[in-house]
């Protein structure tokens, strides 16, 4: 994704509500790679969930993030 305008676009999108702060910060929060040193485009793919030049598929995104929900008992993290 070139800009942060298009994290925040498709943050906007997937939010079923009115988007808080954090939330959208977080949505940025993949491009910040871009400041680090030495980082190549393999590294970029890292942090936007790309694996062997691909992304991966609704499925296993909803899989790892019903998991990581699953780890957390406090419900109110979950409601910003």
């Amino acid at each position: 994704m070139p800009y942060p305008m298009v994290h925040f676009a498709i943050a906007s999108e997937l939010c079923l509500c009115k988007p808080t702060p954090s939330f959208l910060i977080g949505s940025i929060a993949p491009d910040a790679i871009h400041v680090r040193e030495n980082v190549t485009r393999k590294d970029k793919g890292i942090t936007h969930f790309v694996y062997e030049d691909k992304f991966p598929s609704i499925e296993v995104l909803k899989g790892k993030c019903l998991y990581y929900l699953s780890l957390h008992d406090d419900v109110d993290w979950k409601n910003d």
